[in-house]
């Protein structure tokens, strides 16, 4: 309907004005495509050349280009996005930045949801940076615990503490300096690491005082 294309028009206007978007395609661009061809010219008459070729790409091996972008009872829109930078975090703020200023404006037809093996992998991503940042966390806060508990002295937990904690933190920290993204796999390590060095400190720690 003309209705429907013209508001999947605006959304796309609305998500190209996000400095993060390279370019998108919508069912407006299909409807283009297809009054070109009918036309008789030979190149879908999308706005730019990025457009063409993410619209040419995710329709490659598709028998019904309509069903890619509409629902079969025809009131749900897909809008595809191609943004210019594939890290994790930075595609998972985008897409919260956009539904919440898409969703304060208060005009959407319908929900808005954001989909795709890319966001997907993007919230698996960051959950799992974030749960092994605060498993160090964790372990920071527990270890010293344990120590005060089992030695009865702040002191001599603290300095069990530093030594073990500050080259994990100096490591995470040039990395954040030299812009070096963060992985699941890096981030995991230093929780894993702590763990280990700190059981050796432990008993390392209870044969000294026992001698």
């Amino acid at each position: 309907a003309p209705g429907g294309i013209l508001a999947a028009q605006a959304l796309q206007r609305a998500v190209e004005a996000d400095p993060l978007v390279d370019s998108t395609v919508s069912v407006a661009d299909l409807c283009l495509d297809a009054g070109s061809r009918i036309a008789g010219e030979r190149l879908p008459r999308l706005r730019s050349e990025k457009e063409a070729q993410l619209y040419s790409d995710f329709l490659a091996g598709e028998t019904d280009p309509a069903a890619a972008f509409v629902s079969p009872d025809g009131l749900t829109g897909r809008l595809l996005i191609r943004l210019r930078t594939d890290e994790a975090f930075a595609v998972r703020a985008f897409a919260r930045r956009v539904v919440a200023r898409l969703e304060a404006a208060g005009d959407l037809p319908r929900p808005l949801y954001v989909t795709g093996l890319h966001h997907a992998s993007a919230i698996v991503h960051t959950e799992g940076v974030e749960s092994a940042l605060l498993a160090l966390l964790g372990s920071f806060l527990g270890h010293l615990t344990v120590f005060c508990a089992l030695f009865r002295s702040l002191r001599l937990a603290v300095l069990c503490f530093v030594p073990n904690a500050v080259p994990l933190l100096l490591v995470y920290g040039v990395m954040g300096h030299l812009g070096l993204p963060l992985d699941v796999a890096a981030a995991l390590v230093g929780p894993v690491v702590y763990g280990m060095i700190m059981d050796d400190t432990l008993h390392l720690v209870h044969r000294l005082r026992a001698t």
